[in-house]
């Protein structure tokens, strides 16, 4: 029986697969603006992705905004 062989190589993360890119920092606060208006309660920061450099939104905290 043959088996396949895989190829392996260097991978590249891919931490915003299917999450929302904004080409602007100042996109990401309309957006941001808008959804903490929809939602009170929530609470959104924003972040530039090493992967794409695009600005993504996250309900996390981050020290950087």
């Amino acid at each position: 029986m043959k088996h396949k062989i895989r190829q392996t190589g260097p991978t590249t993360p891919r931490t915003c697969g299917g999450k929302r890119c904004y080409t602007t920092k100042q996109e990401a606060k309309h957006v941001k603006s808008e959804q903490e208006i929809i939602n009170p309660e929530l609470e959104l920061s924003i972040y530039r992705c090493l992967t794409c450099s695009s600005y993504h939104l996250t309900r996390r905290k981050t020290p950087t905004e």
